[in-house]
């Protein structure tokens, strides 16, 4: 298979995420390009090699945070295929909710916060003030929190509460691919 996955990781990603054998290999060839030192694994900074990616720190950030599945700071292949499965058309919503929410989570707290929304406005909307992109995520934070959860913990969203406002944006038609 190369230095991407091993037999064994190839045939468990297989049954265990949406892609077929051929589109494993080749996003495994993808995965290779961005491995330019051949360790198996990439970095935070190899992604800045994707195109869209290597001018926008948050994305960059945000990507290697959301692939990087053990935390271990580093990217393997079977983390790559894995995480990229959520995007698959056969992946359902709830797959697709919980990598989107993991992408924005940019402190890892498992809630989103006004930080965690603004800086994903900003990486959309660069000209945008600071306070402006704050107070367009404290709205949506208000909007979308529930009754419940507004007396009983901070200004955050928790992936129940977001799972509703990507539903309402119209998030999850961006999380599909075709591989």
């Amino acid at each position: 298979m190369g230095k991407g996955l091993s037999k064994e990781q190839q045939e468990l990603v297989n049954n265990e995420t949406h892609f077929t054998k051929s589109e494993i290999q080749r996003i495994i060839r993808r995965f290779n390009m961005l491995d330019l030192n051949g360790t198996g694994t990439v970095s935070a900074q190899d992604l800045g090699n994707v195109p869209g990616v290597y001018d926008n720190e948050f994305l960059r950030l945000s990507l290697a945070r959301m692939l990087d599945l053990n935390r271990d700071g580093s990217i393997s292949g079977e983390e790559f295929v894995r995480t990229l499965s959520c995007f698959h058309p056969d992946a359902s919503a709830n797959e697709k909710i919980d990598v989107a929410f993991r992408l924005l989570d940019s402190d890892d707290d498992g809630a989103l916060g006004e930080e965690d929304i603004a800086k994903a406005l900003q990486a959309n909307a660069p000209n945008m003030e600071r306070n402006e992109l704050l107070s367009i995520a404290a709205r949506l934070i208000t909007e979308f929190q529930e009754p419940s959860s507004q007396t009983t913990r901070s200004h955050t969203l928790n992936i129940h509460e977001f799972s509703n406002l990507a539903a309402s944006a119209g998030l999850l038609q961006h999380f599909t691919l075709e591989f």
